[in-house]
């Protein structure tokens, strides 16, 4: 939670640079990781208990940012 006195920024749609934890793939589904916090993961089904955040705009090594087009609405 964000506190009244502070700021923050949520983005629930649009591409964003979020963290790979795993390979991404162009194209590719991926959820929210349940390895390190506040990363993305590649879905491995088409159905998670994860939560889908979006598809994979370009190519992402594990442990760097990439672009990811949120669908979290």
């Amino acid at each position: 939670p964000i506190a009244a006195s502070e700021f923050g920024w949520l983005q629930v749609l649009g591409v964003a640079n979020l963290l790979a934890d795993g390979a991404l793939v162009i194209g590719e589904p991926v959820i929210r990781s349940n390895g390190t916090a506040g990363s993305v993961e590649p879905a491995t089904t088409t159905f998670t208990i994860q939560g889908n955040v979006g598809f994979a705009q370009t190519g992402v090594a594990t442990t760097e940012y990439g672009a990811v087009n949120l669908k979290l609405i």
